[in-house]
């Protein structure tokens, strides 16, 4: 077996961490004000997702985008705007 013994003291560690790190819920949608966000190449860093091209146009290989496919630092700075709007989103790709 290569997994380490369980640890109770730094698996309660990890949770009281991840708890400090919550984020606070957003604010009541605000419809007055809207963003309108092409994902590609600003949360979804460009190069991040293998395309092929047909007939001139680039398609994903992949089906499904995951979680860790998008800018963490871009998800992070949309959130805080929206926080501070409550503004809609409306995310095109």
């Amino acid at each position: 077996d290569f997994l380490p013994p369980p640890d109770p003291e730094r698996d309660a560690a990890a949770k009281a961490k991840a708890a400090k790190k919550e984020r606070p819920k957003l604010p009541p949608e605000d419809r007055s004000r809207v963003i309108f966000l092409d994902i590609d190449g600003v949360l979804l860093a460009a190069g991040s997702v293998e395309t092929i091209f047909v007939d001139g146009v680039a398609l994903p290989i992949r089906e499904r985008m995951t979680e860790n496919d998008f800018s963490a630092a871009a998800l992070e700075n949309l959130r805080s705007i929206i926080v501070r709007t409550g503004a809609s989103l409306v995310l095109s790709s």
